[in-house]
């Protein structure tokens, strides 16, 4: 206050003043050491003595305020980037506060408060664009590429199109193969997300090229990585994974943690997309603790959700929704809507995993609604498909997979057919093999649970031929468990106990947890033709599988309704026990 007092007043007189005002109660002296620090009383009060104040002096004190933050803490001025925003706002000083602007807005993207980030980014493309007159600059460029990437992690994407289409035309012509590259690699990220995986390699594709001509191997090396999303996306895996190890091989060359821990990401996904648990577990633990030394909070969330979906497929429910817990107030704090979309769908997966359908349903509708907002094309066939198979439970009453009978065509079978049909459709407009193969799976299992077994063997047809393609073994001896269950239904034993043997031959000594309905599919076909000696170690396996399951899962009612939902089983080795040795 001494300081930018415009009168030069003395520090006792000063104190005086001060201590005059604070017996008016006008203000409070909050502290006296180091020194003396004084407050309003009262926000009113300020507002007043701030209106009594003619237009100009108020300028000139912001201004003198700004001065004495910038020379006073000259040496460490970032904490007080936000101050200085406000402070040459109100001097009407436009290039400072727009500087400001941007420093305020890269710290902000930084600590990933991603909602504060695009407020001063936007503040400071408004004045880029009074100041420079329009004029493409090279700071207009760095704003508008900082907010793109703000706004897609927002989920704004009508915002981050629009500053997308103003870059790079900019970018194209300024002849500057590395920035060019940097723009198409987020428009990439943008069509990935909106489920465009073909405009998405594309854009990938034309960045690696603008990167070989700028000779900067990280940005190659970024693209890799890119194109490997992409083609994940597509479902070509094996494609996929290719890219990203050629990605991971060159940033651990140039030790590029950031890259390394993007390619690690990657990988583990795609491991995990062919069900290589143990290597995707792998994958995802290197990341993290990558994310972990740099400091990168988005990146330990996004490795969290990852770990949550991984322990999903391992058949740990439990520890899927304590890793997605763990994430969730990550993205909510960052403003991250496509990250909190991912926990619904792990939460949703979960619940329905352990017997609470409805509450599945609820969070996958949820997370639908959520990429409905966000444009993602991808994540809402895989939220319909989701709700889908949470109907079908609610309609047959348990495990779709398990059912050796048939049901109704009840209201909710309706609604999961209608539901994964509309999965199916959007899964082949995006060109998302490896959702198509799941929702001609997840249909399959609708229609042969209402008994319709030819529109089911078409679609289980389809699961199987396209799994193959893909190389996605789970899903095949899935396929293959399903229709032997399909052959059983239409009374052609011997096709049934062929497509049974293979399928258990596909899955040799694994124990995914899909590995319960094929042994019991095998079970009750070589019953059927009373093969009953070969038939109930696939029943022991069965049970085996489910119990050591359920004894894993530590909340007693969770553990109990889990169990119900494997009724059939259960009841099949409930009469075996009851009956009495030969």
């Amino acid at each position: 206050v001494h300081d930018v007092h415009p009168t030069g007043v003395e520090n006792e007189a000063l104190r005086a003043h001060l201590d005059h005002a604070t017996r008016r109660r006008l203000t409070l002296l909050e502290a006296e050491e180091p020194e003396p620090r004084y407050a309003f009383q009262h926000v009113v009060t300020q507002q007043v003595a701030y209106e009594t104040l003619l237009f100009e002096q108020r300028r000139e004190l912001h201004r003198r305020v700004a001065g004495w933050f910038e020379e006073t803490y000259a040496e460490q001025l970032d904490p007080h980037y936000p101050l200085l925003v406000v402070h040459w706002n109100r001097a009407g000083h436009g290039e400072k506060e727009c500087e400001y602007a941007r420093l305020a807005g890269q710290q902000a993207a930084a600590r990933h408060a991603n909602v504060e980030a695009e407020l001063y980014l936007s503040r400071a493309l408004e004045l880029i664009d009074e100041l420079d007159r329009g004029r493409d600059t090279e700071r207009r460029v760095d704003v508008l590429q900082r907010r793109a990437r703000i706004l897609g992690l927002l989920g704004r994407i009508e915002g981050e199109r629009a500053d997308l289409e103003r870059l790079l035309p900019i970018v194209e012509a300024s002849n500057e193969p590395s920035k060019c590259g940097e723009i198409r690699l987020l428009w990439s990220d943008f069509h990935r997300r909106c489920g465009q995986f073909e405009p998405a390699k594309e854009q990938s594709e034309l960045a690696l090229a603008a990167m070989e001509d700028a000779g900067d191997p990280a940005g190659w090396a970024d693209a890799l990585t890119h194109i490997g999303n992409a083609l994940e996306g597509a479902g070509r895996f094996l494609e996929a994974r290719d890219f990203a190890q050629k990605a991971l091989d060159t940033f651990r060359d140039l030790g590029a943690l950031p890259g390394q821990a993007a390619s690690l990401k990657s990988l583990g996904i795609i491991s995990a997309r062919l069900g290589e648990l143990p290597d995707a577990l792998e994958r995802f633990g290197e990341a993290r603790e990558i994310y972990r030394r740099l400091g990168d909070r988005k990146g330990e969330a996004d490795i969290l959700g990852n770990l949550g979906a991984l322990h999903y497929y391992l058949g740990d429910y439990e520890r899927c929704i304590e890793y997605t817990e763990q994430a969730q107030p990550l993205f909510h704090e960052m403003g991250n809507r496509i990250g909190s979309a991912k926990c619904l769908t792990n939460l949703g997966n979960s619940c329905s995993a352990l017997g609470a359908f409805a509450e599945g349903r609820g969070h996958h509708e949820r997370a639908l609604e959520a990429y409905e907002q966000l444009e993602d094309a991808s994540g809402q066939a895989d939220s319909l498909c989701n709700v889908g198979i949470a109907l079908g439970a609610l309609g047959v009453g348990g495990q779709l997979e398990l059912t050796f009978r048939t049901h109704d065509e009840g209201e909710e079978l309706r609604a999961a057919a209608e539901t994964t049909d509309r999965a199916m459709a959007l899964y082949a407009e995006i060109g998302s093999r490896r959702g198509e193969v799941i929702s001609h799976f997840n249909f399959g299992m609708i229609r042969l649970c209402i008994g319709d077994v030819e529109a089911a063997e078409a679609q289980l047809q389809d699961a199987l031929r396209i799994s193959r393609d893909l190389g996605l073994d789970r899903l095949a001896m899935r396929s293959l468990a399903a229709l032997a269950r399909a052959r059983f239904f239409a009374g052609d034993l011997q096709d049934a106990v062929s497509l049974s043997a293979e399928a258990i031959e596909l899955l040799g000594a694994q124990a995914p947890p899909e590995a319960t309905e094929i042994h019991f599919a095998r079970y009750r076909i070589l019953r059927a033709v009373d093969r009953e000696s070969e038939a109930l170690p696939h029943l022991e396996t069965a049970h085996d599988l489910i119990t050591e399951q359920a004894k894993r899962i530590r909340d007693e009612t969770l553990r109990d309704r889990f169990l119900s939902t494997y009724g059939e089983l259960l009841d099949a080795w409930e009469k075996h026990e009851a009956t009495p040795p030969a």
